[in-house]
């Protein structure tokens, strides 16, 4: 199941990781080509400078903080991709976008963000993203690219000692906050949709196969009998 962000987000103030040094990361799907700005994630000052992951009318991924703007590759509708906004420090450069593991845009936070308010769908300017999203986590660390590419596999976070915030997914259990019980503030209705990002719930779990192929399994022993499975035994 996932959420299903369409003039609506969710939005927290406490609880929150440091402004230059976090990770937030999430599963994204477009259903369709947007129209105008929509943010992924956004976190900064409650009415003022942030730091954002967003897309635009022309389905660009993009990392922006008040001024700072810059592009990467071109979301296409109807595929999940795995999205994190990482901050690094102050100085130029340290605000980065990640994109199914891989590291394709960076820019230049603002010197004058503060740890106020983050969003999930949205900013403090209104820029509602459509869009399905699942497995969201906060950390309060900037991960590495081999921590990122291992959290992008599941939806239970593994580095729990930094992880602030994540979400089991649950339906109608949208504003829970499976870390620390501070839960999240809803803005809009949020629903659900029949759709998920191509990973398993936790690391311990297979993702369930797909495709028509076959599978033959085959167990060497002194026997010779054979069922109509084609296993042999």
């Amino acid at each position: 199941m996932a959420y299903r962000f369409n003039a609506s987000s969710l939005n927290r103030t406490t609880n929150l990781p440091p402004i230059f040094n976090f990770t937030i990361m999430g599963w994204f799907m477009l259903p369709s080509a947007p129209t105008a700005n929509g943010a992924f994630f956004s976190f900064g000052t409650t009415s003022g400078a942030y730091i954002e992951l967003y897309t635009n009318s022309s389905s660009q991924f993009r990392a922006y903080s008040s001024g700072s703007a810059s592009a990467s590759e071109t979301l296409v509708t109807g595929r999940w991709y795995h999205m994190a906004l990482v901050c690094r420090g102050s100085a130029n450069g340290n605000m980065e976008g990640w994109l199914d593991g891989r590291l394709v845009v960076t820019g230049n936070p603002s010197a004058s963000t503060l740890s106020e308010k983050l969003f999930i769908g949205n900013t403090n300017d209104g820029e509602n993203v459509n869009a399905y999203g699942e497995a969201f986590k906060v950390f309060n660390r900037a991960l590495n690219g081999d921590e990122i590419a291992a959290e992008m596999q599941c939806v239970v976070p593994l580095n729990v000692a930094n992880c602030v915030s994540w979400h089991a997914g649950d339906p109608g259990n949208q504003l829970v906050d499976s870390a620390t019980g501070n839960n999240w503030t809803a803005a809009g209705t949020i629903n659900w949709e029949e759709s998920s990002p191509p990973i398993p719930f936790s690391q311990y779990l297979f993702p369930m196969m797909e495709g028509g192929g076959s599978t033959s399994i085959s167990v060497a022993d002194s026997g010779s009998a054979s069922d109509a499975t084609g296993i042999s035994v």
